[in-house]
């Protein structure tokens, strides 16, 4: 539990830094020529759209990995059974 943990904090921690960097250089056209305007309102947009990409990422991250480890702890519980049965023998 206490990994699951620290890669949610460094996730979190990724994300609140690419937040912080300027992102109008990342901008479609579209987009740019909202935030060119200089209005505050249209500068979030930018991060916004970046925090929606975010998010898909974050959940088949999450997936691959409890796929990861539920396969890993199957083949741990086979390995063990087969040396039970192997010692038996």
């Amino acid at each position: 539990m206490k990994r699951i943990s620290k890669v949610i904090l460094v996730f979190a921690l990724l994300t609140v830094l690419f937040m912080l960097l300027p992102t109008e250089a990342w901008a479609c056209p579209n987009c740019k020529s909202a935030t060119d305007s200089g209005q505050w309102s249209n500068r979030g947009l930018n991060t916004g759209i970046l925090y929606l990409m975010a998010v898909p990422y974050l959940a088949v991250s999450l997936v691959a990995y409890f796929w990861w480890r539920h396969s890993r702890k199957n083949k741990q519980e086979q390995e063990r059974i087969a040396s039970i049965l192997k010692d038996k023998l």
